[in-house]
């Protein structure tokens, strides 16, 4: 199991993301009153949309909150490319990041963003091991943990922890293992004593990692899904 890192994320966005609420049209309008640098950066990129001059939040009204979400995404992953903000938006830059969010949409309460914003840590993290020269195939979630999580028939308000969890468990038990214990109604913290100190060490590190990255104050939710 490779190491996660604690990445600096963009931190208006990542709140965003995290918001419930945030598809329901009030958060994006809060969130651009209280920034006035990114409200200037992203009138720029969204200007194309923007031909009557209504103003960035009524542009966000008029796209739909996952369209604009898209949008805004592509934004902050075009800066880490190219170290500059774009003139305009690319869907093509998150296209990744929506199939991995309709990959595990059924683990998640309907508006989310948390797969999402899961998705965008992981297209922070390839980027960063490209610019380290680490790059190659790029982090990806194995096709076992699909069929791990299809064992059972629910929905969470935080899938993306459940979705890390369900990865690590995974590699270090055994996808055929683990279903075992999962069929048999395993607890979290059961699958946890099964590890070894190794193992607890490094599922530890990168829970804090993630939490870290995306401003999480309660990292240790595996024992509450």
């Amino acid at each position: 199991m490779l190491n996660l890192p604690a990445l600096v994320m963009p931190a208006e966005f990542v709140t965003l993301l995290k918001n419930p609420m945030a598809a329901s049209g009030g958060a994006v309008p809060q969130m651009l009153r209280g920034a006035p640098g990114l409200t200037m950066v992203m009138e720029r990129a969204f200007k194309e949309f923007d031909e009557h001059h209504m103003g960035l939040e009524k542009v966000s009204t008029v796209l739909g909150w996952a369209h604009f979400r898209d949008r805004m995404a592509s934004v902050y992953l075009f800066k880490a490319l190219h170290g500059s903000f774009p003139d305009k938006t690319d869907m093509d830059l998150v296209e990744g990041i929506r199939v991995f969010e309709t990959r595990f949409v059924e683990k998640s309460l309907t508006g989310s963003s948390r797969l999402f914003l899961l998705g965008l840590y992981l297209s922070f993290f390839n980027t960063y091991l490209s610019m380290r020269d680490e790059g190659g195939p790029g982090v990806k979630i194995p096709a076992s943990v699909d069929r791990v999580l299809a064992l059972k028939q629910v929905r969470t308000d935080r899938p993306d922890w459940l979705v890390l969890l369900c990865w690590h468990y995974d590699a270090f038990l055994g996808t055929d293992e683990l279903v075992r214990l999962i069929q048999a109604n395993t607890r979290w913290e059961n699958l946890y004593e099964l590890l070894t100190d190794a193992q607890r060490f490094t599922l530890v590190s990168n829970l804090l990692s993630y939490g870290a990255s995306i401003q999480e104050e309660d990292p240790f939710l595996y024992e509450r899904i």
